[in-house]
């Protein structure tokens, strides 16, 4: 008896033991890590491919131009441009959230692709009504367009970030705790319409004109995180122009405010495209054409309305604002018929893992954040002379966006900065916030939630990825 006493209890102490263990290892507690990313492996394994990404960019002169195959036609080759819409809308009682299905639609939901051709390079954005676009699906839908002739650097990937688009299409933990659970029909639906977009874009290429504008609209946003203490980028930023053969206008358009308005009881578990959708038909209505809408640097902004009671209210009128302002700003611009289309991808390797859950010393185990999409992204860019988007795989920094775009215009570009480019890491934020926030609500409130829990990689984050978006834009002014 004694001796199966001993043994019972020897078991219990190893069992124990190796539970610690175990949670240790895959949860944590892990103590923080702080230091700079400067001379760290992986900042130098990113420098290495900076210098191909680097080499990339410059197009070499061809005096031996073939006029039949369109990669090598002259540089005053007419610009083109061709634009799809393909329909995303879910089916009643799909996925919308974790624990939630629709359970009406409000407004449909869409893929919108606009490709560009200098007669040597082929550009296509294309934007899903979509809370992001997963690194899984991106591949996905590469996969397909590779067979069609189309490259990884080519595609440049958004969402307009709703909340209540499409949901089951998530891979991943993270993804699957707030789009539910995988519904593989919906993945490949997904797939199967951004690549309907995208293709059909492409093969509506015809000549065309383009302008580049922006107007800041400081009504209609607000720092959510951080308040009066934060800033706020509050650029409208848009593509206008019009294709010559049948007159039909197009507008692309760039805001940072959160796609994040409907909270209502009766509207919670309704599909919708929130603000960017109305404000798409609103625009699309009033010109006859074609108006596809981007995610800029959304981290920490949120919409602010002055009037209105529903959600709805609200969405109708910030929509309806950022319309007027746009269309105002969009008359009398220079018109450009000759453009030239840049693209370029660099892969990066971001900073360990260090995701804070209840302490300003402690993370979880970065073997557990593996599990959401490892390390390994990129950033894309799409050129149009000296207009120059850069995609980032996260919730990127309205307040970060504002240093990219101030060194891009100090050498004499127009850059923009975009959110959700196929991949997802998480809030890139400004270096200061991240030690700053009390580590529990309700006190750290959103700002705790952007800098605690989703704040994958660590304290330095947001200089890392700044850096390199502005070798980027400094490579491309150097061309």
């Amino acid at each position: 008896m004694l001796k199966s006493l001993l043994k019972r209890k020897k078991l219990l102490v190893i069992g124990l033991v190796c539970f610690a263990g175990l949670f240790v290892y895959v949860v944590g507690p892990w103590p923080q890590y702080h230091e700079h990313y400067k001379g760290t492996e992986y900042y130098e394994e990113t420098l290495d491919r900076w210098e191909n990404c680097r080499r990339s960019l410059v197009r070499p002169s061809r005096p031996d131009i073939d006029r039949t195959d369109p990669s090598d036609a002259p540089d005053n080759s007419p610009f083109e441009i061709g634009f799809a819409s393909v329909k995303i809308t879910p089916p009643k009682e799909s996925p919308l959230r974790a624990l939630d299905f629709t359970e009406g639609i409000h407004d449909d939901c869409w893929v919108k692709a606009i490709a560009f051709s200098d007669g040597k390079e082929i550009g296509v954005i294309a934007s899903a009504d979509l809370l992001i676009v997963s690194k899984a699906l991106s591949s996905a839908v590469m996969e397909e367009l590779h067979e069609a002739g189309l490259k990884d650097q080519q595609v440049y990937f958004s969402t307009t970030h709703t909340h209540n688009g499409p949901g089951g299409w998530g891979s991943n933990f993270l993804e699957r705790a707030y789009t539910g659970k995988r519904d593989r029909d919906v993945f490949l639906g997904l797939r199967d319409a951004f690549c309907e977009a995208i293709l059909q874009a492409r093969s509506q290429l015809r000549p065309a004109t383009l302008s580049f504008g922006r107007v800041s609209v400081p009504e209609a946003i607000r720092n959510r995180a951080f308040g009066d203490e934060g800033e706020v980028d509050d650029e409208l930023s848009f593509i206008a122009g019009k294709r010559l053969s049948d007159g039909k206008r197009y507008h692309v358009a760039i805001y940072a405010a959160h796609a994040c308005n409907i909270w209502g009881k009766d509207n919670y578990c309704q599909t919708s495209a929130d603000y960017p959708g109305r404000f798409r038909q609103i625009v699309e209505a009033k010109t006859g054409g074609f108006c596809a809408f981007l995610a800029g640097g959304v981290g920490s902004m949120a919409t602010n309305c002055p009037t209105g009671e529903s959600d709805f209210q609200k969405i109708e009128w910030i929509a309806t604002h950022l319309s007027n302002r746009l269309l105002e700003a969009s008359e009398g611009l220079e018109t450009l018929d000759h453009v030239q289309v840049r693209t370029a991808k660099l892969d990066l390797l971001m900073p360990p893992f260090q995701t804070k859950l209840f302490s300003d010393k402690l993370r979880l185990s970065p073997f557990y954040m593996n599990l959401v999409g490892g390390r390994q992204t990129y950033l894309k860019l799409l050129g149009l002379n000296d207009l120059v988007l850069i995609g980032t795989p996260s919730d990127f920094s309205g307040e970060l966006a504002l240093e990219v775009k101030a060194y891009g215009r100090s050498r004499g570009l127009s850059p923009v900065v975009t959110s959700f480019n196929g991949d997802y890491h998480g809030y890139i934020l400004p270096d200061k916030y991240y030690r700053k926030v009390p580590p529990m609500p309700p006190k750290g409130g959103l700002a705790y939630y952007e800098t605690n829990l989703m704040s994958f990689h660590g304290p330095y984050a947001g200089s890392y990825t700044v850096e390199f978006m502005n070798r980027l834009l400094q490579a491309y002014a150097s061309i």
